[in-house]
């Protein structure tokens, strides 16, 4: 057993001293034996401790990767002086058995100097020389691809962004139906109902006007504001009736308020409110106009709905033609 443990040492002593004492190789870290320099160089971060051991050993210095000794070059002059002026004597590779199991002895790269490997490089530079290396002329015709893809990508953009603004156009007009729709929806809701007195119209009329400040309020709104007057003649044009009088019926019931109903007449005699005076009357006379003789003719033949009756979504009345 005790000859076994000197045998060991004696053979790793033999080897420790043929790693380091070989003649005129560069300057290095003491190797240990069987691991060499593997324990001064980080797995992750090897290129700041091999800059370390270049600023200590200089330029060119010696490293042991486990028992395979190996040269390492830092600085571009040391490189240049390598690959340049003493390129043939750089131009082996190591042949060790991994490297002759993936190349089997072929390739330029990986491959040793050698027959076959300047058979091949031979052959290699032949073949991109037919492909344009070393020529102007290739330099040319990438510009060119380059031109016209580049001119490509730029009509897609164009087109992608075009695609985008009428998306967006889309979008909004969407919405703007939506909010219509929404409204819509609302005054159906509240004219289904049933409800006179419950019954809001329109936002801030207090509709059915029950007496004559609410009804002057109204009158100095109805002056400027188109929109109101659109409004009113679209709830009111929903109302509908089975006969003219029903839906007159109706809409003045939705307007006014009994109350405020007997303080009216047509022309304002014996002081009471000229109906035929107010822009409220110019509202209902839109939102109901009695058909035409032959639009009566057209609706009993064809058996439709009843005079005033609203089928579907109604059309939108201009107010004042």
């Amino acid at each position: 057993m005790i000859g076994v443990l000197i045998l060991l040492c004696l053979s790793l002593s033999l080897l420790f001293s043929l790693m380091v004492g070989s003649p005129g190789f560069p300057p290095g870290p003491t190797p240990l034996p069987l691991i060499g320099n593997l324990l001064q160089l980080n797995p992750k971060t090897p290129l700041k401790d091999l800059h370390k051991l270049a600023q200590r050993y200089g330029p060119v210095f010696s490293l042991y990767i486990g028992t395979i000794p190996a040269v390492v070059l830092t600085g571009q002059q040391a490189l240049r002086e390598a690959l340049v002026s003493k390129a043939v004597g750089f131009t082996g590779r190591p042949n060790n058995i991994m490297m002759s199991h993936m190349t089997k002895g072929k390739g330029v790269i990986l491959a040793d100097v050698g027959l076959s490997w300047r058979e091949h490089r031979r052959f290699a530079l032949s073949t991109l020389r037919n492909f344009g290396l070393g020529k102007h002329s290739m330099e040319q015709r990438i510009v060119q691809e380059l031109t016209h893809v580049c001119a490509l990508l730029e009509k897609s953009a164009d087109f992608y962004r075009l695609v985008l603004q009428h998306l967006r156009t889309i979008e909004e007009e969407l919405k703007e139906v939506t909010q219509q729709a929404a409204v819509n929806t609302s005054m159906l809701q509240r004219l289904g109902g049933g409800g006179v007195a419950d019954l809001g119209l329109v936002e801030d009329t207090n509709m059915p006007l029950s007496n004559a400040e609410d009804l002057d309020e109204l009158e100095r709104r109805l002056a400027s504001d188109v929109v109101l007057k659109n409004q009113l003649v679209n709830i009111l044009a929903i109302l509908g009736g089975k006969t003219t009088k029903d839906a007159v019926k109706r809409m003045m019931g939705r307007a006014f308020r009994r109350s405020l109903a007997l303080q009216m007449n047509w022309t304002g005699a014996a002081g009471k409110i000229a109906f035929k005076s107010l822009h409220l009357k110019s509202v209902l006379h839109t939102a109901f106009e009695p058909p035409t003789d032959h639009q009566r003719t057209d609706e009993q033949n064809s058996s439709g709905p009843p005079v005033g009756t609203a089928v579907g979504p109604p059309t939108l009345p201009l107010v004042g033609r």
